[in-house]
């Protein structure tokens, strides 16, 4: 056996001592470093209120549903960095929750992750607000 194939399986063996994947070595993202937000409301809301949200500010993201209890949405902001804002359904004795997290590529972007914090805080607009607030415009000369 070459020394290069001794060097592979010993790190192999190591990968799987410590609990790593080979596909974890593959990626460059990075983890979310400790940041996380928890939002009431089911997990396909929150992902579409934080869709229709970014995209309101031209961040367009894509949802990629993981699991039943994970979905994905990857974009990339407007300075450059790509990210994916990982969204973990939770279910507590008040009803549906949302933790919401982020991944990037490479380096941070703080400024976007404080933006996804004020998405997620503001509430999308209800059906009744949305008609009242068209009138109002409509009205107006």
């Amino acid at each position: 056996m070459s020394h290069r194939l001794k060097t592979m399986g010993v790190a192999a063996l190591l990968m799987v001592a410590v609990g790593c994947s080979a596909g974890s070595f593959l990626l460059s993202w990075v983890g979310s470093g400790g940041k996380r937000q928890i939002v009431a409301g089911s997990i396909n809301d929150v992902a579409a209120h934080l869709q229709a949200s970014l995209g309101k500010l031209n961040i367009i993201v894509a949802v990629n549903p993981m699991d039943k209890d994970t979905i994905k949405l990857n974009g990339q902001t407007q300075s450059g960095q790509r990210f994916a804002l990982v969204l973990k359904r939770q279910m507590t004795s008040r009803g549906e929750s949302t933790a919401v997290t982020v991944e990037w590529e490479k380096d941070a972007d703080e400024a976007f992750w404080a933006t996804v914090l004020e998405l997620l805080v503001k509430p999308p607009p209800t059906a009744a607000e949305a008609p009242a607030a068209a009138a109002g415009t409509a009205t107006n000369p």
